[in-house]
């Protein structure tokens, strides 16, 4: 047959299929082939047509499949001048080929759930829609999680939001420089999804853009936007400052204030504010034991008055710092600048005051529990000392009995203990079992990682979970001042109020000193009062530490505190009305601070006009406000107490 020939015969060929026997030279047949859809074997010089699903594409003697996705082809010998998108049909709207080669319409398939199905498929099964996202090329769309940018159909972080790629059970020895091969895995997969080439001689290559791997479950940042992710890489971590799971806690070097890590200052300012606080500290006793000293023989005067108004302050600001680890208030930008000024007076949780992450680099809620084990432990051993050496010297000397002694310096530690008792309770129980959570490491749950609730950056499997028990003991232990001081206070009070109704020993008036700050605020009838606001304080202590999540923390620390006031309502227990209206302004501000953390904790999805949006912005400026007019209210009523009373004095000595 020559080319003539040929030429008159190839359109029935081309449809019957049959094989043509060309008696022509090599490069003459080769032509023939690739400008008709043939393949041509030059051996046997025997031609046939590309089969149905396959294209010959122009420069190449063979028939190559159509891609999967939206492509098929019900002709034989098709030969066109271009790519396969020109070679091959396109799938109908809303549908997709899942194999190479598809040779009629029928192997168009609707597109898999979660996918576009009014756009053409092109290389994929659809295109996910917005917000969804998938993890096979030719698979379903799932939807996007909150905190997940899905622009692409692949998992992003968006900023704000954290996730570790860190999975245990896939971590081997081998692995040891690689402890996110996850990552890596799912990386690949994306590079793939977003490659629309492949080889041409194997069109199939596409369907390898797969991820089996499991994904991390998506986590809001507690500290905000400025903690972690702050770029726009897959896999961010924590901004400088912040470490651990979640990015919650503050790295070596930095101290939390105003849910914001602080760079901690240099050694001297260390110095200047630990020494300026411990002044602060032994001021505050020195002037309340010199006014219980100077007014032991009356009832109550001006100064007493405001020892019990100090006292009720101390009582709010010790709940405060409680239930800060409740409410999560995010402070707004706008008012980082009071930060930046109380960040030189780092007043944290602690009788210290100074941030322990300042003075070693090692410290955790671990390091925090055994400092508050340690606290009674030094308060006695310390004061022990103190009446061993005045013992000593007063007998040397011979100017003051040791009871007198011995009853200052039990009276002076009574103070410390329920100084420290509020902070102690709540380190205690931060390292309990009840604080313990539980964290999702994968989105279908499979991995967890476990965490304490006063500390992201503990490890509670950290070596194999031997360390949190050991200080799990620790806590048991501790359990028995928590529960033992206030019934310690409610006998002391009991003893030596009794006794001093019916003896008036002058030799107990030191030790009469203490029992009054405890108890001379109250009615006759309420003097054990004191052990109720201790044991609110360790209630307080545990929900805080009861943080499964926030919402419920603050209804449980909302309902105490409520029922705390109606029987402050009902009972009054104290002396004066007015010390008893201070003590309810207290206990209503506590209300204020809860309810402004439940307000912050809202869903952040409001438009900036909105009443939300205002309060989110102007509710913590007015919060501290509130707060820090407690210890006004406590100055303003010392100054007017102590005018009063110098007045008085003038009074009587022009009398005289």
């Amino acid at each position: 047959m020559d080319y003539e020939q040929f030429l008159q015969t190839l359109g029935n060929t081309l449809i019957g299929g049959t094989e043509i026997n060309i008696n022509i030279g090599h490069n003459a047949l080769w032509n023939i082939g690739r400008r008709n859809g043939l393949t041509c074997n030059s051996t046997t010089a025997i031609c046939s047509p590309c089969e149905e699903g396959t294209y010959q594409h122009f420069g190449n003697s063979k028939c190559q499949k159509c891609p999967p996705g939206g492509f098929y082809q019900d002709r034989r010998g098709v030969n066109e001048h271009g790519d396969f998108r020109e070679s091959c049909k396109q799938c109908p709207i809303g549908s997709f080929s899942n194999h190479a080669g598809a040779a009629s319409i029928a192997g168009c398939q609707t597109c898999p759930s979660g996918t576009k199905t009014n756009t053409f498929a092109n290389l994929n099964a659809c295109y996910c829609l917005d917000n969804f996202y998938r993890t096979d090329r030719f698979g379903p769309c799932l939807p996007c999680p909150e905190g997940v940018n899905c622009k692409g159909g692949y998992q992003n972080l968006t900023k704000g939001y954290w996730w570790s790629w860190e999975f245990k059970d896939n971590c081997t020895i081998v692995e040891e420089q690689n402890k996110t091969p996850y990552l890596s895995e799912y990386i690949t997969f994306i590079t793939r999804l977003q490659n629309n080439k492949f080889p041409i001689n194997n069109p199939n290559e596409l369907k390898d853009a797969v991820y089996k791997g499991p994904l991390p479950k998506v986590y809001m940042c507690p500290l905000g936007e400025k903690s972690c992710n702050i770029g726009s890489k897959l896999n961010d971590t924590c901004a400088e400052g912040y470490t651990g799971w979640l990015c919650a806690a503050c790295s070596n070097g930095h101290y939390e204030l105003f849910n914001t890590c602080h760079k901690c200052q240099g050694p001297a300012v260390t110095v200047i504010v630990f020494v300026g606080v411990a002044f602060a500290i032994l001021g505050v006793i020195i002037l309340i034991w010199r006014i219980q000293q100077r007014n032991a023989d009356q009832r109550q005067t001006n100064l007493d008055s405001f020892v019990t108004y100090l006292k009720i302050a101390i009582n709010f600001y010790q709940v405060l710092g409680i239930l800060s680890e409740v409410t999560e208030i995010h402070w707004p930008k706008n008012f980082e600048y009071a930060g930046q000024i109380i960040q030189y007076f780092d007043v944290i949780r602690y009788i210290n005051m100074l941030s322990p992450r300042c003075l070693q680099e090692s410290w955790n809620a671990y390091s925090s529990l055994r400092i508050a084990i340690a606290t009674p432990l030094v308060i006695v051993i310390v004061m022990s000392t103190i009446h061993l050496i005045c013992y000593i010297w007063s007998n040397f000397h011979g100017a003051t009995t040791g009871s007198c002694i011995r009853n200052r310096c039990i009276a002076i530690s009574m103070l410390l203990f329920y100084l420290t008792y509020a902070n102690t309770c709540s380190e205690i129980l931060a390292v309990g079992p009840w604080s313990i959570r539980v964290f999702n490491v994968t989105a279908d749950g499979k991995i967890n990682k476990t965490v304490l609730t006063s500390d992201y950056s503990i490890d509670m499997d950290q070596n194999g979970g031997s360390t949190y028990q050991t200080n799990k003991t620790l806590v048991y232990v501790a359990l028995t001042y928590i529960i033992g001081f206030p019934l310690v206070i409610v006998f002391m009070i009991y003893n030596k109020h009794v006794r001093f109704d019916q003896h008036e020993e002058n030799q107990d008036r030191e030790w009469m000193m203490g029992v009054r700050f405890f108890c001379g605020q109250y009615k006759h009838t309420f003097w054990f009062w004191e052990s109720f606001d201790l044991y609110n304080k360790a209630l307080l202590a545990l929900i805080a530490n009861l943080k499964d999540d926030v919402s419920s923390s603050l209804s449980y620390s909302l309902f105490f505190t409520v029922i705390f006031i109606v029987l402050h309502l009902y009972l009054q227990p104290m002396k004066e009305k007015s010390e008893q209206r201070f003590q309810l302004l207290t206990l209503v501000f506590i209300v204020v601070n809860l309810s402004v953390g439940a307000i912050v904790n809202l869903d952040q999805s409001f438009n900036e006009d909105d009443v939300i949006g205002l309060l989110h912005k102007i509710t913590p400026v007015i919060l501290i406000i509130l707060n820090v007019s407690i210890m006004l209210v406590v100055i303003v009523d010392f100054f007017k107490k102590l005018k009063t009373d110098c007045c008085r004095q003038e009074s009587g000595a022009l009398l005289l």
